[in-house]
């Protein structure tokens, strides 16, 4: 199975503010109850992961697996546009060995997880806009020593430019 890497400009200071918590009490208890309840009190502002459509009366009934990370998935569509991905696509791989092969591994293609949180069993990162700002001057100085990769990793310069000021969520 091929993986797609997909990134969305994320407004990680509201993130930080109004959910976090939520989400890491939710998936540390195993309840969704506060979930649920951010969920009803912003769902004018939430809509599908997958096809980013707006959420109907009967949400609830349309999640896969009713756990904290399906409630979670949902309760970040208010930080980040579903329709709006700016990610590596399949070719995320090959940027991300290219790094690998240059000391970076994959902190600028993918983040920092937030344990337990995996809604799609493929990988679930976050970047705040230091993180971006922070990997963008990675990805500088990389170009410094090896000019020649610039048209392989202007996906990814791209990529963090976009989530540089809000930051970036990343999933497979």
């Amino acid at each position: 199975m091929s993986m797609s890497h997909k990134a969305f400009v994320f407004d990680a200071a509201a993130f930080e503010r109004e959910l976090r918590a939520i989400l890491e009490q939710a998936i540390a208890a195993r309840d969704v109850t506060p979930l649920r309840a951010f969920i009803e009190a912003n769902r004018a502002a939430l809509s599908s992961p997958e096809a980013g459509t707006e959420l109907d009366d009967d949400w609830e009934a349309q999640l896969e697996i009713p756990d904290a990370e399906q409630y979670g998935d949902l309760a970040l569509t208010k930080y980040y546009d579903p329709g709006a991905d700016i990610g590596l696509g399949p070719d995320w791989l090959g940027t991300s060995e290219l790094l690998d092969a240059h000391g970076l591994g994959d902190a600028l293609t993918l983040g920092t997880s937030l344990p337990g949180f995996d809604p799609g069993k493929q990988g679930s990162y976050f970047q705040s806009p230091a993180q971006v700002r922070a990997n963008l001057r990675a990805l500088g100085e990389l170009l410094g020593r090896e000019p020649a990769f610039a048209t392989d990793l202007a996906p990814l310069r791209a990529m963090l430019d976009e989530g540089r000021d809000a930051g970036l969520y990343v999933t497979f």
